[in-house]
């Protein structure tokens, strides 16, 4: 038989902070960057944590992994970032085994996002997964886990209108555009970083701007060239787009710098233009904001919350959807953990009967094995239903307590 994997879902963690939980400047300063998540990982592992995966996003950072305690990871986290103790206990959440499971599925499916529906989130988790995966710090039972997150997003999409219309902070920011620079003739937008956030946010640009409107820029010069190339737009050099910020109207920062990129002092006499920072850590600095326009991540949700009264109306279909794939988990779940457990009541209950029958052979000797089969299969059709039946009816935790 497959040799099962040493986590179990009662050892299955989440912990964070989030946009529900803290605002961006508190976010921002327990956010692990791109830069820091190999190291991050790599300290993980040397503290002996073998399945973690983190999302850092605009709107969130949380850390999932198996582990008896949450101390150690909590440790890990806080070396890595530029919050406290204390700070990180009033502002965080943590879910745990079937709570946690839940979680991770809502996320997926745009539930928790700041914007509802979210269709961005799902390639985040994807993307950290296949990050967790490439390291050897996921298992089978945590593959299995992303797999059904995976199947919740797709059927959210293609049975709900959840995910339609300006679902992404990405297309929030273009909206938002579009809106201030209605009166600019051909206007000039200049978008930094090309990152998941980046990428998606230049997509919408070319659906609502000018291809000869947008410049990019990126701390890679040579990945800049390569997508103004494909996408017909202008691109810039990383090092000098900070001295000239006065000359667009508009100027979206998304990338994954773990400091501010734009200054106070880089915004001059002559600025007209409109900052928006999608970056978590904040990519333009909090006192930039008394020398020019800048729109963040948490603005941007206010903004749209007008626009999603039909979205909402989905969220109830979501809920049951992701409630759905929770119970179909937990029943494979139940059922994998109690196969050894049955298999070896059915043998005993084999041996007992081939004993009885060979002290009182009220069967034929050639017809024997093949009645014990048919009781030995009822035995253990009539257990798998009722551990069904325990998921279904809200008793998973009662039937997670059995023990062999």
């Amino acid at each position: 038989m497959k040799e099962q994997d040493k986590n179990k879902l009662a050892h299955f963690h989440v912990i964070g902070v989030s946009y529900q939980s803290a605002d961006v400047s508190v976010r921002e300063q327990y956010s692990i960057t791109a830069e820091k998540e190999e190291a991050f990982y790599e300290e993980v592992r040397q503290a002996g944590l073998t399945d973690v995966m983190v999302i850092s996003t605009c709107n969130r950072t949380e850390i999932y992994f198996f582990s008896e305690t949450i101390h150690p990871l909590v440790d890990i986290w806080l070396s890595f970032t530029n919050g406290d103790i204390n700070t990180l206990m009033s502002a965080h959440f943590h879910r745990r085994g079937e709570e946690a499971l839940d979680h991770l599925l809502r996320v997926s499916c745009g539930l928790e996002s700041q914007i509802p529906g979210d269709f961005e989130i799902i390639m985040q988790v994807r993307r950290s997964f296949r990050r967790a995966k490439s390291l050897k710090l996921a298992n089978g039972l945590f593959e299995r886990m992303l797999n059904t997150a995976i199947h919740s997003s797709k059927r959210v999409k293609s049975q709900t209108s959840f995910s339609t219309g300006a679902s992404s902070v990405s297309y929030a920011a273009v909206r938002y555009l579009r809106d201030q620079l209605i009166a600019v003739n051909n206007p000039r937008i200049l978008l930094v970083g090309l990152g998941e956030i980046g990428r998606v946010a230049l997509e919408n640009l070319l659906k609502h701007f000018n291809n000869s409107s947008i410049t990019l820029a990126n701390r890679t010069y040579e990945k800049a060239v390569d997508f103004a190339k494909a996408y017909e737009v202008n691109h810039t050099d990383y090092a000098s787009f900070l001295t000239n910020l006065h000359t667009y109207d508009a100027v979206i920062m998304a990338t994954g710098a773990s400091s501010p990129v734009i200054l106070p002092q880089h915004i001059t006499a002559q600025h007209k233009g409109v900052l928006v920072d999608l970056g978590v850590p904040s990519n333009v600095h909090q006192e930039a904001s008394a020398k020019a326009i800048v729109v963040n991540v948490d603005d941007l949700s206010e903004i749209t919350k007008a626009t999603l009264e039909s979205r909402l109306e989905m969220v109830p279909m979501v809920e049951a959807i992701v409630q759905e794939n929770v119970q179909d988990f937990l029943m494979w779940y139940r059922k994998r953990e109690l196969l050894p457990f049955i298999a070896d009541m059915t043998q005993q209950l084999r041996e007992s009967l081939a004993f009885e029958l060979s002290q009182n052979p009220v069967i034929a000797a050639d017809e024997q094995n093949a009645f014990i089969d048919r009781i030995t299969k009822r035995y253990a059709s009539e257990l798998f239903r009722r551990i069904e039946k325990g998921v279904i009816d809200g008793r998973s935790e009662a039937l997670m307590g059995i023990t062999p």
